[in-house]
């Protein structure tokens, strides 16, 4: 029998090699101690907090299985590893030890807050909603912000009206809770109020003048024409008087770039630009070209002819995915397309991106060697998630542009798909994305010489696309759609199999929310601005092959 005091001593022999970073040593002591027969919840959970924090994830996951078979009682392990679990981004894992230890304790109102966030990180957002409410009727502390939080759930769900009731519930409990205001200000952005989020906007910044956010968010809905404009010269102001938050100076550059190129300050506009990226570099890992170019090469050869031929050719439901690259036009081909009466515009889903990053390294061979039942229990996934949240006629549309990447597994969900693939001239596209602020893994976007890399990448993969698909992928130009709208219109419904109907291009006073960085451009008529922009930078884009 194993005595306390040599469980301990082993105890403190893996603690030990731990600190000193030997890893395999502390693996192989904790392991072992499972053959001890004592303290059988602490060996685990410490194997758990072992595997998370030393980001081994597939391992972490195996035990944090095992922990939960053994039924463990002692609740403050469980939240201690459900904490380590969102610490290192393992939100499926966070709500399987959240759920566990709800089921221990089902009254546990900042247990069921803690729940909710993770649930709509992984797109659970009916019970994430679920959770929220619950915690309110506990009675947790800080409900403004959790009428809040179930706001954006019912945003994410497109049920907008809700979320503006929520946002207003989070209000009348703190009238200056600014994170509430924010949003709402946001909320009445994609509806086209612009008078009404001025007005919010105003509000936080007479509540609190270094809410950089909001001030950014006044400069991108102004049309400025002086460098000398009081926006302006907040935005000069808050940069010379010091910003702790990296996140937040980046954000006032690019908005300072937007507003100098606005008066046509180029090089100025530039210079804030490029200082804007130069912030926003330290948050990303440096882009890999050779990195970029295998995944495109493994993309190409998993998915070839052999493979294309095989697909089965079911009928059913039959989205159409514009994609390509980012800022290229999809916003704006979504919102004419959006006119026409037999098309429901469904904006930028994480669906299909959720679940490549739920396969994870695992992606092309279950791609590859996916059954029918398991591609067809996706599919209906995606229908359901989509039904609930639209009221779909006719066709409709998922407009991510990143989706590119994953056409092989739409068409193994939805053999019959269309694909609009949104192109735009590389120098202007290229531009476009260095003078926005993005997240999301998009570490390219910091350096002009990476973006023209990844762009062609972009059309490498585009075209096998194309090669493999030829009836499902249609090209439109971005330059040409501004040019030839009717022409280029009529081609694009034809691809579709739709009727001419002249509204669709009678987009900029359409009501309609519109959640992407393109949310006042595309409120606009057409317009050949953006076109042959570069023009204005060109001493600046040497870089750029």
């Amino acid at each position: 029998m194993t005595n306390r005091s040599e469980f301990l001593k082993e105890l403190r022999r893996a603690h030990k090699a731990i600190a000193s970073s030997k890893l395999p040593e502390a693996e192989g002591i904790l392991l072992a101690m499972l053959n001890l027969g004592v303290e059988r919840e602490l060996i685990f959970a410490e194997i758990c907090q072992f595997y998370i924090s030393s980001k081994q994830a597939e391992k972490a996951d195996y035990y944090l299985k095992k922990f939960l078979s053994i039924k463990p009682s002692n609740m403050t392990y469980v939240l201690n590893l459900a904490s380590g679990c969102v610490s290192a981004g393992m939100s499926a894992s966070a709500v399987e030890m959240y759920r566990y230890a709800l089921s221990l304790n089902a009254n546990q109102p900042n247990c069921l807050f803690n729940l909710a966030l993770q649930l709509r990180k992984v797109g659970e957002l009916e019970a994430s909603a679920e959770a929220y409410k619950k915690a309110i009727e506990l009675k947790i502390d800080g409900q403004e912000e959790v009428y809040n939080n179930l706001a954006l759930v019912y945003l994410d769900m497109n049920c907008l009206e809700l979320a503006g009731n929520f946002f207003e519930r989070a209000l009348s409990v703190d009238p200056n809770y600014i994170p509430a205001l924010f949003n709402l200000a946001g909320l009445a952005e994609e509806r086209g109020d612009k008078a009404h989020s001025r007005k919010l906007y105003r509000k936080i910044l007479s509540l609190d003048s270094k809410y950089y956010p909001a001030l950014s968010r006044l400069v991108y809905q102004s049309d400025i024409e002086r460098k000398d404009d009081p926006l302006v010269v907040e935005l000069e102001a808050a940069l010379l008087a010091g910003i702790d938050s990296p996140l937040e100076r980046e954000e006032l550059l690019f908005s300072l770039g937007k507003a100098l190129d606005d008066c046509a300050e180029y090089d100025a506009a530039f210079e804030a630009y490029h200082k804007a990226n130069e912030v926003g570099r330290l948050r990303f890992r440096a882009y890999r070209k050779d990195l970029q170019e295998k995944y495109t090469q493994d993309l190409i050869s998993t998915f070839d002819q052999a493979w294309a031929d095989s697909l089965p050719q079911r009928g059913g439901f039959a989205p159409i995915f514009i994609c390509g690259m980012l800022r290229s036009g999809s916003t704006l081909l979504e919102k004419v397309l959006s006119g026409h009466s037999q098309v429901t515009a469904g904006g930028e889903l994480d669906f299909i991106s959720r679940q490549v990053r739920n396969f994870g390294d695992t992606y092309f061979s279950k791609i590859k060697s996916g059954t029918a039942d398991f591609f067809e229990t996706i599919a209906l996934a995606y229908e359901e998630h989509v039904t609930k949240r639209f009221d779909v006629r006719g066709h409709f549309t998922d407009k991510r542009p990143d989706n590119f990447l994953h056409i092989g597994f739409i068409k193994s969900l939805f053999p019959q798909a269309k694909i609009v693939w949104t192109k735009r001239n590389l120098l202007d596209n290229c531009l476009s994305v260095y003078f926005q602020q993005l997240g999301a893994g998009m570490n390219y976007s910091v350096d002009l010489e990476w973006i023209g890399h990844y762009y062609r990448q972009q059309e490498l993969v585009m075209e096998h696309w194309r090669l493999l698909f030829p009836d499902s992928v249609c090209c439109v130009d971005y330059d040409k759609f501004v040019c030839s709208p009717e022409d280029e219109l009529e081609k694009l419904l034809k691809f579709i199999g739709l009727d001419w109907e002249g509204a669709c291009l009678n987009f900029s006073a359409r009501e309609g929310v519109v959640k992407t960085a393109s949310i006042w451009q595309v409120r606009k008529s057409l317009y050949k601005k953006s076109s042959g922009r570069y023009r204005n930078y060109k001493r600046h884009l040497q870089g750029i092959q």
